[in-house]
């Protein structure tokens, strides 16, 4: 009887493993047609419920607290809650965040979030709202949370899902991913490592429009980052396929920040009497230098004048 359990387990181990090998090589021929643009549209692919203005101000007081968007982010909302690919592009602390989080109060699944480090995950982790629950898959975690993460996925309790990209391109987050209700929306924070990682050493980013798209089915996607040169900004919006009209620019320059720049042959003494002049450096001030032993100087300098 023990040997007869113990085939049967055997058999159902194979089987298990052999539609999972379908599955990934089902996965694969989607990403290899996409790429060669071979993939068309699902003709019975639902079209994203449309939620009006007055239900986003409704769920950004309700949840988030908020009478009113900030620059740029009911725009770049309305484009993603239409399915629209989407770029914004906004200073450091201009709520980027919001654009992906409000949509998991709207779409029906999970919203899949790519960063590039696990120190960001785990500050976005920890800054989400009440009621929205995340997540993450990583390599540092053991078997058993991995384990539930994935059972919270596929009873549809987890709203936002981080992950590093090379964690998309593992044949296990495929098969999770076609097990799962799909992803609505994609979105890559820190949107500017397309640009400047993606040729050096981490490639995965030059993969990110065929495995989302191609693999993956997910229509939208939202890039996120507060900085991108228009140089930057061609590098993404083309290899994630984002239109140009897609791209929503706001709050680059802070109010509070003043920009002026001066040509000086006598440097320490154009800084002295910058010091000495200026009131707002009379509180405490950072000095900063291109090279240490410039730094140094400036130091001593500061120093022995008195400021």
């Amino acid at each position: 009887m023990a040997e007869c359990s113990a085939l049967i387990d055997k058999y159902k181990a194979l089987a298990s493993a052999a539609r999972d090998a379908r599955d990934i090589a089902a996965a694969h021929a989607e990403e290899a047609a996409f790429a060669a643009g071979e993939v068309a549209e699902e003709e019975d692919e639902e079209a994203p419920k449309e939620v009006t203005s007055q239900e986003m101000r409704e769920t950004l007081q309700k949840v988030f607290g908020h009478k009113d968007f900030r620059s740029g982010q009911e725009e770049a909302l309305t484009r993603v809650l239409k399915g629209q690919s989407t770029l914004l592009i906004c200073a450091t602390g201009g709520g980027k965040s919001l654009c992906f989080q409000l949509p998991a109060c709207h779409v029906g699944g999970a919203i899949l979030v790519v960063s590039p480090l696990l120190s960001l995950i785990t500050d976005q982790l920890q800054h989400l709202p009440p009621g929205i629950t995340g997540a993450t898959l990583n390599s540092a975690q053991t078997m058993h949370e991995r384990q539930g993460v994935v059972d919270a996925l596929k009873q549809g309790r987890i709203h936002v899902l981080f992950v590093a990209p090379e964690q998309l391109m593992t044949d296990n987050f495929v098969v999770l991913a076609k097990s799962i209700t799909p992803f609505k929306l994609a979105c890559i924070d820190e949107a500017h490592c397309v640009s400047e990682w993606a040729h050096n050493f981490r490639p995965s980013y030059l993969r990110l429009k065929n495995i989302l798209q191609g693999t993956l089915r997910i229509r939208t996607i939202l890039a996120l980052t507060a900085t991108a040169t228009r140089a930057m900004e061609r590098d993404i919006i083309a290899c994630l396929g984002i239109e140009a009209s897609g791209v929503v620019r706001a709050g680059l320059l802070r109010p509070n920040l003043h920009l002026s720049v001066s040509a000086e042959t006598e440097r320490q003494l154009a800084l002295l009497n910058l010091l000495e002049r200026d009131p707002r450096f009379k509180t405490a001030s950072i000095l900063k230098s291109p090279l240490i032993r410039e730094s140094n100087a400036v130091s001593i300098t500061v120093s022995i004048t008195g400021h």
